[in-house]
């Protein structure tokens, strides 16, 4: 009876197994059918909307359009350039987004974009090419006007593209209100790509006659960088429409102190998984740094941005006193900590300004290529070096990773930044740490936000050639 029980238990399961795989065949195939029919479906929507609309762009990854108005990849390589062929995280408004390529090509490539575009038809198909495609880019039917612009939330975006916009904007509605226009989208964002249309393209056009002399004249009074970084042929004329950077040249106010600042950024690092549109903002000269942290009533928020920059703050003022109580000035002034320049606490935000330390962070080198391993030895021992000075002041750093360590190759004086999370208590282990900077390091790689429990293993070469590292790696396990 036994004997017969398992052979039936095995021929049901058998049965079962049989069963379960028929089913996800037929659900794979019915997925996969809804799947192309749906996509097709989509296309063909997006085919007879194309039917009613201007051809002026090519489709994204479609070869729907044979011969659009314009090609967009030669000023999407430019803008693309001027980045450093790296938009990864970054936060771009495509004003006058058409049929979205430059929002698609951005996106394609990490970019968080949205579109604006006023023509809705425009809109809907762009909306059904970003179904089909999976490129994920959020377009908005909006006019460009002083109204409109006022929706814009400050520090929402890294740059704003106004590509070929500008001369419909002066001929409709007169070049001071497109003054006015500008003036107010570089108060929500320091950065403008902008792609002028030039008096004299082609005196039968019919805004020619309303544009200025000069296209310049747009930004005239302005405070701003303006950088021309290419020219391009357009489908009106054989003449040929710059391509300009419009940087303004931003200040900031701090205890009725003016600071200029030449870029702002809400995030720390490139490709930070930390980007808060509005909670927390650096601020970037060449003498200078400005951390700035929004206070909110949300506790969680408040946990993990205001008690850091309040941290830091405290930490930084109050070492130098701990150092001269200990009488260990010496030690104190071997960390080369971050100097306070000045500071300010309001009711709504929390700004630090501190003196700038010269130096690449180690996340950006290796991001860029421009690392080279053989340093991290050298590295390594002055690191280390500035965290033992730390501990023995009785404080632990808690944050040891690539983008808190600048680089310093000229000088080598290589800093430990960011303290917001530095205290006499030992949250993480600092030399753990630094073990895993230092193996990230000779590996070329990003390394992750949270500490890896584990030790690192690093090759027999490495070890040879770095002997500091089986020292720490000791000194590590003598006390775990």
């Amino acid at each position: 009876m036994f004997k017969l029980k398992i052979a039936l238990r095995k021929f049901l399961n058998k049965s079962f197994q049989f069963m379960a795989i028929d089913l996800y065949n037929k659900v794979n195939a019915l997925y996969e059918y809804c799947f192309i029919n749906l996509s097709d479906m989509k296309i063909n929507q997006l085919k007879l909307l194309l039917k009613n609309i201007e051809h002026y762009q090519p489709i994204y990854n479609l070869n729907l359009i044979e011969s659009p108005a314009r090609t967009c990849k030669d000023r999407c390589e430019k803008i693309y350039d001027y980045f450093n062929n790296d938009v990864g995280g970054m936060r771009f408004l495509d004003i006058g987004s058409s049929l979205g390529y430059i929002s698609f090509y951005l996106a394609d490539r990490g970019a968080k974009v949205e579109g604006w575009e006023a023509n809705i038809e425009n809109a809907q198909a762009s909306r059904l090419v970003s179904e089909i495609t999976g490129i994920q880019v959020d377009f908005k039917i909006h006019e460009l006007n002083l109204d409109s612009v006022t929706i814009i939330k400050e520090n929402r975006f890294d740059a704003i593209l106004v590509l070929s916009v500008f001369h419909h904007i002066i001929h409709f509605q007169g070049l001071e209100n497109a003054q006015k226009i500008v003036r107010k989208l570089l108060k929500k964002c320091p950065l403008l790509i902008v792609e002028l249309a030039k008096k004299g393209e082609d005196p039968n056009l019919y805004w020619d006659a309303t544009q200025p002399e000069n296209e310049l004249d747009l930004f005239a009074g302005l405070e701003v960088e303006i950088t021309k970084i290419g020219a391009f042929n357009n489908h009106l004329s054989d003449n040929k429409r710059p391509l300009y950077i419009i940087k303004s040249q931003q200040i900031i106010q701090i205890n009725k102190i003016n600071y200029l600042y030449d870029s702002k950024q809400c995030f720390a690092y490139k490709h930070s998984p930390i980007r808060i549109d509005a909670d927390r903002c650096y601020y970037f000269n060449s003498e200078y740094i400005i951390k700035q942290y929004s206070r909110t009533t949300d506790i969680n928020k408040a946990n993990t941005t205001v008690s850091q920059i309040f941290n830091e703050i405290s930490l930084l003022s109050n070492l130098p006193l701990i150092a001269r109580e200990l009488e260990k000035e010496e030690v104190f002034s071997s960390i080369n900590t971050p100097q306070i320049m000045d500071m300010e606490i309001l009711s709504t935000q929390i700004t630090l300004v501190m003196k700038r330390k010269p130096g690449t962070l180690l996340w950006d080198l290796i991001n860029n290529s421009q690392y080279n391993p053989k340093q991290t030895g050298q590295l390594l021992s002055i690191i280390y070096q500035r965290i033992k000075a730390l501990h023995e002041l009785g404080i632990h750093h808690n944050d040891i990773r690539m983008w808190n360590i600048l680089v310093d190759t000229a000088n080598d004086q290589h800093s430990i930044i960011d303290y917001g999370l530095a205290g006499p208590l030992p949250h993480e282990n600092d030399i753990h740490a630094l073990l895993w900077v230092a193996y990230y390091a000779l590996n070329l790689k990003q390394q992750p936000a949270f500490l890896e429990k584990d030790l690192p293993i690093f090759t027999e070469s490495q070890l040879q050639q770095i002997p500091l590292l089986t020292n720490l790696m000791e000194s590590f396990n003598s006390v775990h």
